[in-house]
């Protein structure tokens, strides 16, 4: 039989109580110190303190594009009552108009209509206003067999002039005396088939600019 002598155990315990120590010594390492644990915290609220911060730029920014599409939308809104008031008046003005013209004559307003000049080059030089003797020298009027939009039609002194569109000035229907025809009536301008035409496009004038264009015994076309 083997005695317990009492040292054995004891050595064993003190080894077993040593090797305790040792286990808990290596766990109680592992653990972050706490200035660590703090800085590690203190980085975390500061991303947090930077993500917050970018929310808010990017909130402010969009409360800055918000009120630019408002006020955007605010003025087209008025730019588009101003234009219906002012399809409204326009209405209101035409409707005026109708009632004011002599019973029947409705439906025969002037509108937008074609002519064709009549007069070979160099042709007829457009009027500032509705008479002979204010003729624009340009030599940009019109010759046969181009044709010119008309807008207004207005009575001279001597004869019946037509307003053209592109804004160059009047044109007499007739010479003075009311015996030459210098231009046709085609039609209204829907109901022409503009590609079967010319158009004066005042542009090439040089033919109807030549030396005794301009000379007295021109002075009707």
């Amino acid at each position: 039989y083997e005695l317990n002598d009492g040292e054995s155990k004891l050595g064993q315990g003190k080894s077993y109580a040593m090797g305790g120590d040792l286990r808990t010594s290596t766990a109680e390492s592992k653990v972050p110190s706490p200035e660590k644990q703090v800085a590690k915290k203190d980085a975390a609220i500061e991303d947090l303190e930077k993500q917050l911060e970018k929310l808010n730029h990017d909130l402010e920014e969009a409360k800055e594009d918000e009120d630019k599409a408002k006020k955007k939308a605010e003025k087209l809104k008025k730019e588009n009552e101003e234009l219906e008031d002012e399809v409204k008046a326009l209405k209101q003005t035409l409707k005026d108009h109708d009632a004011s013209m002599p019973d029947g004559s409705q439906g025969f307003e002037f509108g937008k209509r074609i002519f064709q000049c009549l007069q070979e080059p160099p042709g007829v030089g457009y009027r500032f206003t509705p008479q002979f003797s204010d003729k624009n020298k340009d030599g940009s009027g019109p010759a046969f067999p181009e044709v010119f939009e008309a807008d207004a039609v207005c009575h001279g002194p001597q004869a019946m002039f037509v307003h053209c569109t592109t804004g160059r000035g009047w044109l007499p229907l007739t010479d003075p005396k009311g015996s030459k025809l210098l231009f046709k009536h085609i039609g209204k301008t829907e109901d022409v088939d503009l590609s079967k035409w010319q158009f004066n496009d005042g542009e090439e004038a040089s033919e109807r600019s030549r030396p005794g264009w301009f000379a007295a015994g021109n002075t009707a076309k």
